[in-house]
């Protein structure tokens, strides 16, 4: 197999005949795993609440990632619906993740059949998601003289 750019090519060779096949991949790059990474850090800042990005750090069928996500922006709903927060600076993510991108992203992972590819990618989305709320974490606590 060779790849070339973004593009897994497969060459099949019988006697004299070569045979090229090219199969299209998914291109990661349209999935932005930024703003889902904001919302599973804002749910971490503010609640402490890790099992969405544990589920999520192992799945490898898309359908499995989906369900969770929807999960994380459930409890995501709720959080925005709250008064009064504990973490400004997670306040501040939150207001300002584009959820078109959301939505993009996770069309995006729906589409994926390559469990290795949903692995890749939900894996990033987590890594993300847990550097994110340590900063969102570790500025209110300089801010506050915490801990």
């Amino acid at each position: 197999m060779i790849s070339i750019s973004g593009l897994k090519t497969h060459i099949y060779h019988n006697d004299t005949i070569f045979l090229m096949v090219i199969l299209l991949s998914v291109n990661t790059s349209i999935i932005d795993p930024d703003p889902v990474a904001s919302i599973l850090a804002v749910l971490i800042a503010e609640n402490d609440e890790y099992s969405h990005v544990d589920k999520l750090g192992y799945v490898v069928s898309p359908d499995l990632a989906v369900y969770y996500l929807r999960e994380a922006l459930r409890d995501f709903s709720s959080l925005m619906n709250k008064t009064r927060w504990d973490n400004p600076l997670a306040y501040e993510e939150a207001k300002n993740i584009p959820m078109d991108r959301v939505d993009k992203a996770i069309e995006g992972l729906a589409e994926i059949s390559d469990p290795k590819e949903v692995r890749r990618i939900v894996s990033m989305i987590a890594a993300k998601a847990l550097a994110k709320a340590n900063k969102l974490k570790t500025m209110v606590q300089k801010e506050g003289g915490e801990k």
